[in-house]
């Protein structure tokens, strides 16, 4: 199985499961949603149900596509616009398809990861929300945030480093 379609079905379930994740806890939340915490997992802002569920899947289920939809833009984008190492070698046309493949699939990876991080948020508002007091516990907020920016950092480093070696030729 091709990497990009691996992606592909990790963002398709972690997609889907945020959008359950958002169906079946809509009714367990209070009217008044604890939505903002402050770095010790105190509430300080509030949201109303209704609207703390529509902002949360606006963002959530939006945000992903703009990424990849971006990431997809290197397509129609001329070449003098797209910014990679060894670019004549990478944009030379028996090589395009696969710079395309690559964004692709960074592309879809870190919707993916977004995706995931997103439904982390939100199962741990809903359990701050059901908590008696409310909060939020930040150990697992930390721990989802860090394993977001390390997949980007090991994302765009693997990117890179692909596109900085030439076949056939010593490096660069």
């Amino acid at each position: 199985m091709r990497f990009n379609t691996i992606a592909w079905v990790v963002f398709g379930f972690a997609y889907t499961a945020l959008v359950i994740a958002l169906t079946l806890t809509y009714p367990a939340l209070p009217e008044r949603v604890a939505s903002h915490f402050d770095v010790a997992g105190l509430p300080n802002g509030w949201m109303p149900r209704r609207s703390y569920i529509l902002f949360l899947g606006a963002v959530g289920l939006a945000l992903p596509w703009l990424l990849i939809a971006a990431t997809r833009m290197i397509r129609r984008l001329p070449v003098s616009m797209v910014n990679l190492p060894n670019k004549q070698y990478w944009m030379a046309a028996e090589h395009r398809d696969e710079v395309y493949r690559a964004t692709e699939l960074l592309g879809t990876s870190l919707a993916a990861g977004e995706v995931l991080l997103f439904l982390q948020l939100h199962l741990s508002t809903v359990r701050a929300n059901l908590a008696d007091p409310v909060r939020l516990q930040m150990p697992a907020i930390w721990t989802s945030l860090a394993a977001f920016l390390l997949a980007i950092v090991i994302g765009l480093a693997a990117f890179y480093l692909h596109f900085q070696r030439v076949p056939g030729k010593g490096r660069s």
